[in-house]
Formats: structure tokens, sequence, C-alpha cells
């Protein structure tokens, strides 16, 4: 019974940040890691997020991925970066509050980063 009453709690706590602490993710990806990696965060962690985007050389229906006009390969990491900030900058700058960028080997409990981001820094123990 008393575990029901803390689950709940944080199931409200979750949906009321969920409206708060607007986060949009943005995953880096490739052809090459779509099902082996990228499928598994839009399965786990990546529909936490307020809105989830993709961002691969190719564009994917299936995922979904947005095409950036950028070849892959280390050599391109920056241009690719760059181009997937553009693409949210003209798509999605007013969608959310804060922008968290991912590669698809990346795990992260989205509700623990909505609480410090809401919280704010200044009581944790590691300092900027």
């Amino acid at each position: 019974m008393c575990v029901h009453d803390i689950t709940d709690e944080k199931a409200t706590l979750a949906a009321a940040l969920r409206q708060q602490v607007r986060v949009l993710c943005w995953v880096m990806t490739s052809p090459e890691t779509v099902s082996s990696k990228a499928q598994h965060v839009k399965a786990t962690w990546g529909s936490r997020c307020n809105v989830l985007l993709f961002m691969s050389s190719e564009h994917d229906r299936q995922l979904p991925a947005v095409g950036l006009n950028v070849s892959e390969g280390h050599d391109n990491l920056w241009g690719k970066t760059r181009a997937a900030f553009a693409y949210i900058y003209n798509h999605y700058r007013d969608d959310a509050d804060w922008f968290f960028k991912a590669d698809d080997d990346t795990y992260v409990i989205v509700e623990n980063l909505r609480l410090l981001l809401r919280v704010g820094f200044e009581h944790c123990l590691f300092k900027f």
C-alpha cells in the first residue's frame, strides 16, 4: 500500500514537471545504428521528452530521423551538429525551454533531468 502511494506521488510530480519544464531531446544517430541503437532510445527514455528528434545523415521515415545534408564520419561531427542545431532552431525553437543533445548510445532519466533543471544547480554537490 505504501509503495503505491509513493509511486502515485512520483507519477504526479513527473506529470507536473513535464508541463513545467519542456525538454526537446535530439539524438544523433546514423543509418547504421538506427535499428541497433536509436530504436531503443525511442522505445525507452526518448518517449519521456516533450519533443524527440533523431538527426542522421539520411532521412528515415520509420524512426523517423531528419536527414541532414552532411556526410557520416568522425570528421563531419561538427558539421552534423551545426546542421542539427540550425534545423532545431528553424523548426522547434518555441516548442521547448531546454534542448538536450544525446547520442544514440546514451541513457538518461528524463524526470531527474527535469527536476535538476527546475530546481537549479545550486543544490548540487558539484559546481561549474
